[in-house]
C-alpha cells in the first residue's frame, strides 16, 4: 500500500509489474552475484505490527497478490541460473503470520515454493518470533536471530534438532562451494576485516546516484523547461535538502541563469503543546483524552504526534492522524491545518501503551519566506523530500515538516484540513483523562517517520 513504511523498496503494488521488474533485475544480477535473495515471501505488506500480525488470506489472493512476484522473478532467471550454473537465488520468509501459522513455518508457503520449482536455500528475516528448532525442521536453512546462538545452547537441542541443523549446514555449505566462496583464496584471507574500501563505497554511492537520475520523471512541462535565461530563479528547500539545493543553485549560476537557495530550518521541538501532561495506558486498556485550544494567531500549523502507535488524534470532531499498531521506535505523524482567526481547537487523543507527543507549531514564517521569493523571483523551483522507514508505516501521505503548506504557498494557498470555530486568545484550557478496556481493534492507518530512504519531489512555479 501506499503507506507502508517500505514501499520505497519494492517496485510497487502492481503483483504483475513487481514480478516484471524483479525477474529483469535478478536475472542481470545472476551473472555478477554469487547469492541474490528475494523478499518477504509471504504477506509482509506493513510495518506496524509486522512481527505479530497474523494475515487470513485465501489461496487465490495469497498466490495472485502476494507470491505471484516471487514465481515470476524465479521463472524469468531460468536461462541465466542455467547459464552461470554457478550463482543461486535464495528466498528469505517474512515476518508475520499466515491464517495462523509463521511464514517460515507456514506448510502453504512451503508448498507455493515446490509449486514454483524452487529448492534452494530458504532464510529467516531478524527474529521472526519462531523456534530455532521448529524453523530448522520447517527446511529454513539460515535464521537471522535477534542474538547469537551459544555452544551451550546448542548442546541442549533435540536430538531431531541438530539433525535438521547438521541437513541445514550441509545445504548451505554445499551451496558456498557451488557459488565459488570457499576457495584457497578465500579461505587464506578468512581473517581478513569486512571493512569495505573506499573505491567500492565510492562506485556504489556513483551507481545509485546513476539510478536516481534515470529514474527520476519530468510528469508535465507547462513551458518551465527549459530555463528562461532572463529573469531570477529562487529555489526553496527544506533542511534535508541543502546540500543539494546549494548545489543546484552553482550549477544554475554557472550556466548563467541568476540563482539563489532559501532553505528552511524549521525547530520541531518548538511550538505548543495542547496536551499539558499525558500518562501511559494500563495494559489492555485504553486512554482518552480531551483539550481545548485556542490558537494565539492565525495561519498554518503543522501538528505533530509521536508515539509507539495504537493512537489517534482527532480534531473538531474529525480524525487528524491515526496509528494503527505498534511501531518500533518513536514514530512522528504530520498533519497541516489552516487556523482561521480567533480560532478554538478541540483536540481528543486515544492510545494504548506509552503515551503520544503532541504539538502544534506555527509556519506562518516559512510561508511568509515563501512568498516573499516568489515576490523577488521570475521563478520558483521547491525542493521537497518524502520519508519512509522499515519498524513504522506513514499516518499520511502529506509530506512532513510542513512541507506541503510551503510548496502551496507561492500560488497563496494551503493544505487545509480543518478551521476551527471562533473562541478567545488563550493558549490552553483544561484536559481531561479517561481509561476503558481495550477492544482489541486497531485503527487501520499508520505512521509516518524520518528515515534512510528518500523520494525527491519538485514542484515548480512561474509566474
Amino acid at each position: 500500500t501506499p503507506t507502508w513504511g517500505r514501499a520505497s523498496e519494492t517496485f510497487g503494488e502492481n503483483p504483475t509489474l513487481a514480478g516484471i521488474l524483479g525477474a529483469a533485475q535478478l536475472h542481470a544480477e545472476l551473472d555478477n552475484i554469487p547469492f541474490v535473495v528475494l523478499k518477504h515471501f509471504g504477506t509482509y505488506g506493513q510495518e506496524n505490527s509486522r512481527r505479530t500480525l497474523n494475515t487470513l488470506v485465501g489461496e487465490a489472493a495469497l498466490y495472485e497478490n502476494y507470491l505471484r512476484p516471487f514465481a515470476m522473478a524465479r521463472e524469468g532467471a531460468t536461462d541465466a541460473l542455467a547459464r552461470t550454473r554457478t550463482n543461486d537465488v535464495m528466498m528469505m520468509c517474512s515476518y508475520g503470520d499466515v491464517s495462523g501459522t509463521q511464514s517460515c513455518l507456514s506448510p502453504r508457503l512451503r508448498d507455493a515454493l515446490e509449486s514454483f520449482g524452487y529448492h534452494g536455500l530458504v532464510r529467516s528475516d531478524l527474529d521472526v518470533k519462531a523456534g530455532v528448532g521448529a524453523l530448522y525442521a520447517a527446511g529454513v536453512s539460515l535464521i537471522k536471530p535477534q542474538g547469537a546462538l551459544t555452544i551451550s545452547s546448542l548442546s541442549s537441542l533435540s536430538p531431531s534438532t541438530r539433525q535438521a541443523l547438521r541437513a541445514a549446514a550441509i545445504s548451505v555449505v554445499a551451496e558456498m562451494f557451488q557459488g565459488g566462496l570457499v576457495t584457497p583464496t578465500s579461505v587464506a584471507e578468512r581473517s581478513t576485516g569486512t571493512t569495505m574500501s573506499p573505491s567500492l563505497h565510492d562506485k556504489g554511492i556513483g551507481i545509485a546516484n546513476d539510478v536516481e537520475r534515470r529514474g527520476a520523471v519530468l510528469l508535465k512541462n507547462d513551458g518551465f523547461f527549459p530555463l528562461a535565461s532572463t529573469g531570477s530563479t529562487t529555489i526553496l528547500a527544506f533542511r534535508d535538502l541543502t546540500d543539494t539545493c546549494l548545489r543546484l543553485a552553482r550549477t544554475l549560476t554557472n550556466r548563467g541563469l541568476t540563482t539563489n537557495c532559501s532553505t528552511f530550518n524549521l525547530n520541531l521541538s518548538s511550538g505548543y503543546r495542547p496536551f499539558t501532561t499525558l500518562s501511559a495506558a494500563a495494559p489492555h486498556t485504553t486512554k482518552r483524552a480531551s483539550v481545548v485550544f485556542s490558537a494565539p494567531a492565525a495561519g498554518p500549523y503543522l501538528v505533530q504526534l509521536q508515539s509507539l502507535g495504537n493512537t489517534s488524534l482527532i480534531l473538531d470532531g474529525q480524525t487528524l492522524l491515526s496509528v494503527g499498531g505498534t511501531t518500533e521506535f518513536p514514530c512522528p505523524a504530520y498533519a497541516t491545518v489552516a487556523v482561521a482567526p480567533h480560532a478554538t481547537l478541540h483536540f481528543t487523543a486515544t492510545w494504548s501503551g506509552s503515551a503520544p507527543t503532541i504539538s502544534l507549531i506555527p509556519l506562518s514564517a516559512a510561508v511568509a519566506t515563501a512568498r516573499a521569493a516568489v515576490a523577488r523571483s521570475s521563478r520558483v523551483i521547491v525542493l521537497a523530500s518524502d520519508v519512509g522507514r522499515e519498524g513504522a508505516d506513514r499516518a499520511t501521505l502529506e509530506l512532513p515538516y510542513g512541507m506541503d503548506a510551503i510548496i502551496c504557498a507561492p500560488r497563496a494557498r494551503f493544505t487545509l484540513r480543518i478551521a476551527g470555530s471562533s473562541s478567545g486568545l488563550n493558549p490552553t484550557a483544561s484536559a481531561t483523562e479517561k481509561s476503558s478496556v481495550s477492544t482489541g481493534g486497531r485503527p487501520r492507518r499508520a505512521c509516518a517517520t524520518k528515515t534512510s530512504s528518500t523520494i525527491t519531489s519538485i514542484a515548480l512555479v512561474s509566474r
